[in-house]
């Protein structure tokens, strides 16, 4: 589990999720898990592992939007605010949120079809819309009140990054707050353990990842510069190499995208300790 040093409203809920049964997604009860290799497939995880990991994340976004906002929002969130979740997937998160707070004004988006049916199917009061390989999303401007964007941009190409931010400000409200993850500079560490023999790849990311290690040093100097990086790992979710990889997105770098898109960044956690990537929370406007 996540040491959180703040206040832990979820991870009940996150046991209280993983006990519920694993069923087809083509069963449909409500609230159930789909299959762990399905859970797996689209975060790295499954069950217990996978809902303490949301968790924690769902931990820092609530105490983070208190600090913002002031308390007395939080208990607004279940009489009305409007939640989206931009690459959902099967709803490790929503699930959580779904649990606690119900369902009616949760919004999810994912590229995934398969994905979509089980958060659906599961929460069949939220609502869930398939995102198209580029902008605009099916949502409707100024619709959202927080969004969050978990290990998503920590996969995008620079054009995506600055084409899909901009789309979640249309879809935010004036005054909104985003969370948005990215992969944090010990991802290199890992990289540069592979290159030297003292780590082993342990599945086709890690793989993918370890072909990078010659260039370590180019992405530590990118990094400390506040430059973009991008690595060709991936292409399978987007259909595209020069789309859809592992990109190094610094702190003056995600500033300067997300402050195109009318927000700005409130305040930058980069602490694996607390969290296993970087966290940006901004603020529309």
């Amino acid at each position: 589990m996540i040491d959180i040093e703040m206040k832990d409203r979820f991870s009940a809920v996150a046991l209280e999720l993983a006990q519920k049964p694993i069923m087809p997604v083509e069963e449909y009860p409500l609230l159930f898990n789909p299959p762990e290799d399905f859970q797996r497939r689209y975060c790295g995880s499954s069950m217990r592992h996978a809902f303490l990991f949301a968790a924690g994340f769902c931990n820092i976004m609530m105490t983070e939007t208190e600090e913002l906002l002031g308390p007395s929002e939080i208990e607004a969130f279940a009489q009305g605010w409007k939640f989206l979740d931009f690459g959902c997937g099967w709803g490790r998160i929503t699930r959580l949120l779904a649990l606690k707070y119900g369902q009616k004004g949760i919004y999810g988006l994912d590229v995934n079809q398969t994905a979509l049916a089980s958060a659906s199917a599961a929460m069949p009061q939220a609502t869930f819309a398939l995102l198209e390989n580029a902008p605009p999303s099916p949502y409707r401007d100024a619709l959202i009140d927080i969004a969050i964007s978990v290990s998503v941009f920590s996969h995008l190409s620079m054009e995506y990054q600055r084409s899909w931010a901009t789309d979640i400000g249309r879809m935010v409200k004036s005054g909104g707050v985003v969370f948005v993850t990215y992969h944090g500079p010990w991802l290199l560490d890992m990289i540069e353990d592979f290159g030297n023999g003292n780590r082993q790849p342990g599945n086709p990311w890690e793989v993918a990842l370890s072909r990078m290690s010659g260039e370590v040093s180019a992405y530590r100097e990118s990094w400390a510069d506040g430059r973009f990086t991008f690595m060709s790992t991936g292409g399978e979710a987007m259909g595209d190499q020069s789309a859809y990889g592992d990109v190094l997105v610094p702190r003056q770098c995600a500033e300067e995208i997300w402050g195109e898109a009318g927000f700005s960044l409130i305040k930058w956690i980069e602490d694996k300790e607390r969290y296993p990537q970087c966290i940006a929370v901004l603020r529309k406007g």
